[in-house]
């Protein structure tokens, strides 16, 4: 990163807080939506503060630059999450997805005025009654809030690039909001028995860190990795299969016969793995005719 700031400790810090989660988010709770809330802030000030240095003029030397940073950092220190968000992102003329991310900051703004202590204006640590439901949806507001603003941010998005594990837990705490019960289910067994391998060096006590190590090993990091390692499929064969179904519905051999016209060869075994998980995801439509199972458009 340049001078102007650096993410390599922000990401460490969301990398170690997603560990936490995926451990145990009740025992974490109060942790996570402390961390979470002040990692918002510190992301959301590098953003903002990182633009309008890129924005000084090239033709300063460097003492003057070097003043310019220097004026335009002190000028946020004391800038709040909900000023920023109001002042700058609610107005950027080119923030991508810009109605979803002021409705995340909106959450993590309501959430830290909720949980902040009136006495001494430190967050969440006298709290101990944090509901399981705020917890997991403050993990899951700041991993939207994370992948709306590196699609915003070129050098958050190269550096996450860089980090296997943390795009493994980013996509594994955003799974569960974003998928059907019948994939969260699949997903959970092969993390089940890959943590159950891990039993002879790990007792009971560290079933969170035996759950943390499988993710870890399966390192899935987008849809591609999902559906060939847990669901048994290759992914860009499901765009070949919407384009050939119909209002009235085909049977799978039906299916496979069309795609076989088209060159596409495929064993009907994945080729229903395929069907039932895009019906599952309501892609398509899945129901029964005169006592066979067909699939057809939405």
């Amino acid at each position: 990163m340049s001078e102007e700031f650096s993410l390599v400790g922000v990401l460490r810090s969301i990398k170690s807080s997603l560990e936490l989660s995926v451990i145990d988010q009740n025992k974490y709770g109060p942790l996570l939506i402390t961390t979470f809330s002040n990692l918002a802030e510190i992301l959301l000030k590098g953003f903002v503060i990182n633009g309008k240095i890129k924005a000084i003029p090239a033709n300063l030397n460097r003492n003057q630059r070097e003043q310019q940073i220097k004026l335009i950092q002190d000028s946020y220190k004391n800038r709040k999450f909900s000023t920023i968000v109001n002042t700058e992102i609610s107005v950027h003329p080119t923030f991508v997805s810009k109605p979803d991310f002021l409705s995340v900051c909106a959450f993590l703004s309501k959430l830290r005025t909720e949980y902040r202590n009136a006495y001494t204006h430190g967050f969440y640590s006298y709290r101990a009654d944090i509901p399981t439901e705020t917890i997991r949806s403050t993990v899951e507001k700041f991993i939207d809030f994370l992948e709306i603003l590196k699609n915003n941010w070129t050098e958050l998005d190269g550096k996450i690039s860089e980090k296997k594990d943390l795009k493994v837990l980013v996509y594994f705490c955003s799974f569960e909001h974003k998928n059907c019960e019948q994939r969260w289910r699949k997903f959970n067994e092969n993390i089940q028995e890959g943590s159950q391998k891990l039993g002879r060096f790990l007792g009971v006590e560290f079933d969170g860190v035996r759950r943390l190590l499988a993710l870890l090993d399966l390192g899935i990091v987008e849809e591609k990795d999902f559906c060939s390692r847990i669901l048994g499929y290759d992914f860009d064969l499901s765009r070949l299969i919407l384009p050939i179904l119909q209002t009235n519905g085909q049977t799978n051999r039906q299916i496979q016969t069309k795609m076989r016209e088209s060159g596409n060869l495929i064993d009907l075994r994945k080729l229903v793995a395929i069907l039932d998980d895009m019906a599952n995801l309501g892609k398509i439509r899945k129901q029964y005719e005169n006592g066979r199972t067909v699939f057809l458009k939405i």
